[in-house]
């Protein structure tokens, strides 16, 4: 079972990440040599990542956080109104209306977080500390938030630019061991 890291935890590490740390180093060099990039591109390409995930999560606090057991990957639960469809929609000046999507429940929780005891197995607070999966390959959300795939600089070394990434990934964020080449 793996550990979720805490949303702050990830944020934080993710904007103070440096390209030659080893977690990233072999990562970068071998996407330089997939792509036939020099590595000090692929680098650069790194900051563009960062900054896409900056961009990407600004304004997001999600509820929870969880691991699916069945591929390892973090989901995050993101209230409504913070998802990216919906904020993208709100910038392109669409209307839309919360309460559409809001259940009763989460209207009578304080401040729309779960009552304690709501979270899903699995799931923890993002500013808790780590805990690991536990029950159900899959946990459910709370009522008011949905999964988002967590977007990790690991999941898009991989691609060596960020616009192979966004070309590749116009559905959604990439899953870990993707590459655009198959």
């Amino acid at each position: 079972m793996d550990e979720v890291e805490p949303f702050s935890d990830f944020f934080a590490r993710t904007m103070n990440a440096l390209p030659e740390e080893k977690r990233y180093a072999g990562p970068l060099q071998a996407a330089a040599e997939r792509h036939g990039l020099s590595l000090e591109r692929v680098k650069s390409e790194f900051q563009s990542f960062k900054q896409y995930i900056r961009e990407d999560y600004d304004g997001v606090t999600p509820v929870c956080s969880f691991v699916d057991d069945a591929d390892g990957q973090t989901w995050d639960c993101v209230p409504f109104a913070q998802q990216r469809g919906v904020r993208g929609a709100r910038a392109k000046g669409l209307l839309i209306d919360d309460q559409l999507f809001a259940s009763p429940r989460a209207a009578a929780e304080p401040r729309g977080l779960p009552m304690p005891g709501s979270f899903p197995p699995g799931a923890t607070r993002s500013t808790a500390g780590p805990t690991t999966s536990t029950n159900l390959p899959r946990p459910q959300c709370p009522e008011g938030t949905i999964p988002v795939l967590r977007i990790t600089l690991e999941s898009m070394i991989p691609y060596g630019t960020l616009d192979h990434f966004r070309s590749f990934n116009k559905a959604g964020p990439p899953t870990q061991g993707t590459s655009p080449r198959g």
